[in-house]
Formats: structure tokens, C-alpha cells, sequence
């Protein structure tokens, strides 16, 4: 700090920068007997920061990712405990990791720096999480003639795109 000094019994202390001080308490009796204790004050601004990514790509507010493993990392300043709730009911108090999605749905991810804590502060990502299901019927599963036409009907959810393998190799 600055050095200042008080012989006040409860006295109060302004620090206005951010920083680590350290405070010290030496009392006496009217013995001249003596003890000190000490102890640390940390003033720190706490900004949460961090990153989403999926497959190598990064994973903005608002984005959709497929449902699966999404990694999380905290990049926060200011505090070492983070909270990270992914909006499904599960939580890590991990820097970093993945976490699985195993439904689609929307989702909101938090990360809390310093949680708990009245300095705390959160970031917000608003997540869809897609889940598309592959699905077919056939016209027969059974012929006893050859050549035979069978007709494939997709009732897939969530696709935009298709791709069929038959088992001679076309496609």
C-alpha cells in the first residue's frame, strides 16, 4: 500500500488501485506484552472471458452446434475459480474441457468468474444444439424376383443434405 499507519481500534482503508497489499496488526497489553498477525488484501478486477469450440471451430453467441462434445476454456483475469454451467444441469469448475450434449435443444452456457463472490462477473452464450436423426422406410424389404424396384422414403429429422449407400456400391 502506501505505508500509512493508524492507532484507531477499527479503522478503514481506501486502496484505489488494483493490487496485492498487505495489512499487519501489532496490539499491546499494559504489561508491554505484544502480538502480530498479518494478512493479505487482494484488489483485482474480475472479467470473465472464454472460448466454446466444436471440431476445431469456435462457437459463437447465438451459433448452432451439433449435438456431441463441445470443448470450453476460460481465459478470465482477475480470479482463479470459474464456474461453468452448460445449461443442461450439469456444471464444471474446470479452466478447461468438454462437455457432451446429448439432446438437441436450446441451451445457455454461463461462465462465472469468481462465482459466489460480489465482484463476480459472467459471460453468456445462447446455444441450439442440432440432433439430426437418419431415418428410412422401404417400399419392401423382400423380393423374390429379380430385377426388383424398391422405392426409399427419407423421414430423417434436421437434414438438409442426403447420401444413400446401396449394398452394390452405387450411391
Amino acid at each position: 500500500g502506501d505505508n500509512s499507519t493508524s492507532t484507531q481500534r477499527n479503522p478503514s482503508k481506501t486502496y484505489n488501485q488494483f493490487g496485492v497489499y498487505s495489512i499487519s496488526l501489532t496490539v499491546n497489553s499494559d504489561y508491554g506484552c505484544f502480538d502480530t498477525v498479518s494478512a493479505t488484501f487482494f484488489a483485482s478486477e474480475v472479467v470473465a472471458a472464454g472460448t466454446l469450440s466444436q471440431g476445431g471451430k469456435p462457437v459463437v453467441n447465438n451459433g448452432t452446434i451439433c449435438a456431441g462434445q463441445m470443448n470450453f476454456s476460460s481465459s478470465s483475469s482477475g480470479t482463479k475459480v470459474v464456474l461453468w454451467k452448460f445449461g443442461d444441469g450439469i456444471t464444471s469448475i474446470s479452466k478447461s474441457g468438454f462437455h457432451q450434449y446429448t439432446r438437441g435443444g436450446n441451451y445457455t452456457v454461463l461462465l462465472i468468474a469468481s462465482p459466489g463472490n460480489s465482484c463476480a462477473d459472467t459471460v453468456i452464450w445462447n446455444l441450439v444444439v442440432e440432433e439430426p436423426k437418419a431415418d428410412f422406410t422401404m417400399s419392401s424389404d423382400y423380393s423374390c424376383k429379380s430385377p426388383a424396384l424398391v422405392n426409399f422414403t427419407e423421414s430423417a429429422t434436421n437434414a438438409v443434405t442426403w447420401e444413400w449407400t446401396f449394398h452394390d456400391g452405387t450411391k
